[in-house]
């Protein structure tokens, strides 16, 4: 499990001398901003197709901006007309973007919806939850 102490790019003891003779030590750090992006940025995607039997096909995308590879240790979908597909392998390097295509196959003409729940070795983001629905009148 990864924590928010990975993120502390400097730290150091420092002891400050004054005119006077008196010091004083100082502990600081200097942390990056470390996070992931994930695109939607909603968390949640909406297909709109009005063909009655037409696939929709939309992707959602993770940029791991963190020092150290993150791990999607596993995908769960919750509605069966929804199709995961990954264009990458189940990590995501450092500075580098993983591409989750989803195919929604329902025919069903109403709204249908579901949700996409990532989960990462991210102790920020362990369980990442998308919202997906899709509509056709």
């Amino acid at each position: 499990m990864l924590s928010k102490t990975d993120s502390v790019l400097f730290h150091k003891n420092l002891t400050i001398i004054f005119s006077d003779g008196t010091f004083e030590k100082i502990y600081f750090e200097i942390h990056i901003n470390n996070k992931l992006i994930i695109e939607p940025l909603s968390r949640s995607l909406f297909f709109i197709n009005n063909s009655y039997n037409a696939d929709s096909i939309a992707y959602v995308r993770i940029h791991n901006q963190y020092r150290y590879p993150i791990n999607i240790d596993s995908l769960k979908v919750d509605n069966n007309h929804i199709k995961i597909f990954l264009q990458n392998k189940n990590t995501i390097e450092p500075d580098s973007i993983l591409n989750i295509k989803i195919k929604y196959l329902s025919f069903k003409k109403s709204l249908n919806s579901g949700y996409l729940s990532l989960f990462t070795n991210d102790s920020n983001n362990q369980k990442i939850k998308i919202f997906i629905y899709r509509y056709i009148n």
